[in-house]
């Protein structure tokens, strides 16, 4: 709260925690400005390795079938038990496997047991910590991009996911329609896996609208280009400037 109110300028990392701190607290709404995240520009693997590269990964993770990607902390907030009994569902009707992308964090045993009860023990890869290669070619390889979030500030692997034209299925909150616009396909309480299922299956059916939200995320990744965050910085960092 101090900091909030005696600093002269304030960056957020999207428009949804610009709005919640100017909700939370008293402050001059002309100091707290908006400036994104830039995308992490994951590496492309060269064509000409890619096949080999994709065959070692795939071995090493156990990947078998066609699979949907989640990327990020394996964490509470993150809201993957929903992810996992949505998966059970979808699972019922298409021969898929579930790749969770990430270190544990808070609440991972939570997901550990969601993937027991379920019974997707055998189709849920839990990869711990992957390089830039890997994780590139996991957004290479994956069907959809699965954020199923309860929270964010802003939310990188969206970004990521969109650049490499992934088809994205999120949970409708704030930050993460700031960021994907409508380059995903959205369900709207976070904690509904039945509305997750349905909207994932909406996906794997239709390649046209695959192919549709894949193309808007290429486009829309160009919105967090390094060249175009640096601007948001410098205007926010002039216009304090300008005031003082």
């Amino acid at each position: 709260r101090r900091a909030v109110e005696f600093a002269d300028l304030v960056l957020c990392d999207s428009n949804a925690i610009r709005n919640e701190i100017l909700k939370q607290f008293s402050v001059n709404d002309d100091n707290i400005q908006t400036a994104w995240v830039a995308n992490s520009r994951l590496p492309e693997v060269p064509v000409q390795t890619r096949e080999e590269l994709s065959a070692r990964l795939r071995g090493r993770l156990r990947l078998q079938k066609p699979f949907i990607l989640f990327v990020g902390t394996l964490e509470r907030r993150k809201n993957l038990t929903t992810l996992v009994k949505a998966f059970a569902r979808v699972a019922r009707e298409a021969d898929l496997q579930l790749v969770l992308a990430g270190r544990a964090g808070f609440g991972f045993q939570e997901i550990e047991a969601a993937i027991s009860q379920q019974g997707c023990q055998e189709r849920t890869i839990l990869t711990g910590y992957v390089t830039d290669e890997e994780l590139s070619l996991l957004y290479t390889l994956a069907e959809l991009f699965a954020y199923p979030s309860r929270y964010e500030g802003f939310g990188i692997p969206l970004v990521e996911a969109m650049s490499f034209g992934l088809p994205i299925v999120a949970s409708r909150i704030p930050a993460s329609e700031e960021v994907a616009g409508d380059a995903a396909l959205y369900y709207d309480n976070p904690e509904d896996d039945n509305a997750l299922a349905e909207k994932i299956l909406a996906l794997l059916d239709n390649s046209t609208l695959g192919s549709e939200l894949g193309s808007r995320g290429k486009r829309r990744a160009d919105l967090f280009r390094w060249e175009q965050v640096i601007r948001m910085y410098l205007d926010a960092y002039q216009r304090c400037l300008g005031r003082n």
